[in-house]
C-alpha cells in the first residue's frame, strides 16, 4: 500500500512522466537521473524546470546521469508606447506577441573531463544569445537583454570520482528563446495620419548550463 502512494506521489507531483527522489532534489526520468541542488531548484520557477529537465533527458538519451550546475533567465522588459516631436506630433505603439516560448536556440560545449580527472581552463570561455528583429520599424523598441554564461581562466572542471562507475563527465551550455511577431503603428497628428510596420522576432529567455555523466 506504501508503494501504491509513493507511485500515486511521484505522478502528481511531476507532469512530464518524471519521478521526485527526495534526494538533493534528485530526479528521474525512465532511466536517466537528474541531480539538481536543492538550492538552484528552490529559484527555478517549476514549469521552467520541468521543461529544463526534459529537454536534457530527450537531447542525451544515452545519458547515464546528468547534473544541472546554473539556471539564468534574462530579464525581459515590457511594450511602450512612446512619443516624440518633429514638425508634428508623431506618436506610435508597439506590441509583441510570442507564438514560441522557451525554444532551444543552440548548445554550446565547453568540456570533457576523464574519472578521477580535472580540469583547468587556459583561458576565459564564453557563450551568449542576443536579440534579434526582422522587418524594417519606424522605431526601434524593447527586448530582453543578451544573456551570457562565462567560465573564467583557470576555471577547474571535474570528472567522475574514482568510485563512480562512469568514466567520463561532459559540460555543456543550453541557450533558449522566445520567438514571435512584431507590429507597430504609427499615428500622425494633425493629419491623422497611420502607417503600420510589422516583422519577426527572438529574445533570450535563459541558459542552463549542466553536465553530463556517461559510460565510455
Amino acid at each position: 500500500m506504501k508503494r501504491l502512494i509513493a507511485l500515486f506521489s511521484c505522478l502528481l507531483i511531476f507532469s512530464f512522466s518524471g519521478c521526485y527522489l527526495g534526494q538533493d532534489s534528485d530526479f528521474l526520468k525512465g532511466s536517466v537521473k537528474v541531480n539538481v541542488s536543492p538550492e538552484l531548484a528552490e529559484t527555478i520557477e517549476s514549469s521552467v524546470l520541468d521543461d529544463i529537465i526534459n529537454d536534457l533527458v530527450e537531447s542525451n538519451p544515452d545519458a547515464s546521469a546528468i547534473n544541472l550546475n546554473d539556471v539564468a533567465i534574462a530579464e525581459t522588459t515590457p511594450d511602450q508606447t512612446r512619443y516624440q516631436w518633429y514638425d508634428l506630433w508623431i506618436s506610435w505603439k508597439t506590441t509583441k506577441t510570442r507564438t514560441i516560448s522557451n525554444i532551444l536556440a543552440k548548445t554550446s560545449f565547453v568540456c570533457s573531463v576523464a574519472k578521477g580527472e580535472t580540469y583547468q581552463l587556459s583561458s576565459t570561455w564564453e557563450q551568449s544569445l542576443s536579440a534579434s528583429i526582422s522587418g524594417t520599424y519606424y522605431a526601434s523598441f524593447s527586448l530582453s537583454s543578451t544573456i551570457k554564461k562565462t567560465y573564467t581562466k583557470s576555471y577547474t572542471f571535474s570528472g567522475p570520482p574514482e568510485s563512480s562507475s562512469y568514466n567520463s563527465r561532459l559540460y555543456y551550455v543550453k541557450f533558449y528563446e522566445h520567438r514571435g511577431n512584431w507590429a507597430q503603428e504609427v499615428k500622425g497628428w494633425p493629419s491623422n495620419h497611420i502607417s503600420y510596420y510589422s516583422g519577426t522576432y527572438k529574445e533570450p529567455s535563459y541558459y542552463a548550463s549542466y553536465s553530463v555523466d556517461r559510460s565510455y
